[in-house]
């Protein structure tokens, strides 16, 4: 199976490997698509506009005139990243998915201002999603241009893990980190928890079976599994918070309560 479908936490089920070439080649494809399709909605929707709020100084007197300018770099460089998926769809012919990224209706319910809530899921998915990334362009069975694709995103992922790593400094700075800190795990699971209703789509309909579908499921959404799956996504995010000293208080409380870090 497709290194991207192991990244995003598939098991290896039996009867998905068992899978005839055909239907695997159809479900790597769907897969791929979607991958895509959340690329592009990530930048644009969320972190850019983040990016582009920090460039723009707003609230006003909030951020360095350093990370301003890191910012724009942030802006670029994500909008050309979604540009860049939307050309790799087209180059292999794939459909736009026409379900969004499971992050968005999850997003939609968190608590805060929408502004807010982005904000504090940029600071998330921008110090993990290098990992993500790397780990999902080790496959050998990665066509050149998508491992292209992979490696110079998560090298780029990588300067803006430190940019948003910077934002949470200069966040807590301005604003207790007390009061947003502890929302941090659960807006982290937003991101890295399976997309269920995407998983089953595809599989019903590259042939597998309903029965064998609802088994991979099941095997994803179980509590330990999805323990494990935000743990180690989690991983860099916790480095960058541990090295500025705001992995403490409630925020460490609300981490080791997710099973994030040890108590």
């Amino acid at each position: 199976m497709s290194a991207l479908w192991s990244a995003a936490g598939l098991p290896a089920h039996p009867e998905v490997r068992s899978l005839p070439p055909a239907a695997q080649r159809r479900l790597q494809g769907r897969f791929l698509a979607r991958h895509l399709h959340l690329t592009e909605v990530l930048e644009e929707h969320v972190v850019v506009p983040v990016a582009r709020r920090i460039r723009d100084d707003r609230p006003a007197g909030r951020w360095s005139a350093s990370l301003r300018a890191a910012a724009d770099r942030v802006v670029r460089e994500e909008t050309d990243h979604a540009q860049q998926a939307g050309r790799l769809r087209d180059r292999f012919g794939l459909a736009r998915p026409t379900r969004p990224p499971a992050f968005v209706g999850r997003l939609g319910h968190a608590p805060g201002r929408p502004e807010w809530v982005a904000l504090l899921f940029s600071i998330c998915t921008e110090t993990l999603v290098t990992t993500t990334l790397r780990a999902a362009a080790r496959g050998d069975d990665l066509h050149p241009e998508v491992r292209g694709f992979l490696v110079g995103h998560a090298r780029d992922e990588a300067h803006h893990a430190a940019i948003f790593a910077q934002v949470a400094r200069e966040l807590a700075a301005a604003v207790d980190v007390d009061d947003w800190g502890p929302e941090l795990p659960q807006l982290l699971a937003h991101f890295v928890d399976p997309d269920l209703d995407a998983i089953t789509e595809d599989l019903l309909e590259v042939g597998l079976s309903a029965h064998a579908t609802q088994e991979v499921r099941r095997g994803l959404s179980t509590g330990s599994a999805l323990r494990a799956r935000r743990r180690r996504a989690a991983r860099p995010t916790v480095a960058h918070l541990s090295r500025a000293g705001l992995l403490q208080g409630p925020t460490r409380h609300a981490f080791v309560t997710h099973g994030l870090v040890e108590d």
